[in-house]
């Protein structure tokens, strides 16, 4: 003999699924909340490395402009690795901007 389930029984078990279901989210908008802000508001600091720009030279190969804290750096990578071509200080670019700027005026 089957018994049917109650309208009771079936209002709890909806209740019941209603509350896991917020619950779920109220934990996923926190743990999110926290990822944000626990970095004290370090998010406004720029990063140390950066993939400033990549051009694809084939397939297989590109080449990257790399920034890492104030260098600059210039790597070819390929199916065999990766090889650093040049480097400089990101700032000798704007050094000399300056310094033409200065002499402009």
């Amino acid at each position: 003999m089957e018994q049917a389930i109650g309208t009771g029984e079936w209002l709890r078990m909806m209740g019941s699924l209603v509350l896991v279901l917020v619950l779920a989210v109220a934990c996923l908008w926190v743990w999110r909340w926290l990822q944000n802000n626990s970095l004290g508001g370090r998010r406004a600091v720029r990063a140390q490395l950066a993939v400033e720009e990549t051009i694809q030279l084939g397939v297989r190969h590109k080449i990257v402009l790399l920034r890492a804290g104030s260098q600059q750096v210039v790597v070819g990578v390929s199916p065999n690795g990766m090889t650093a071509l040049a480097q400089w200080s990101r700032f000798n670019g704007e050094l000399q901007q300056v310094q033409e700027q200065a002499h402009e005026a």
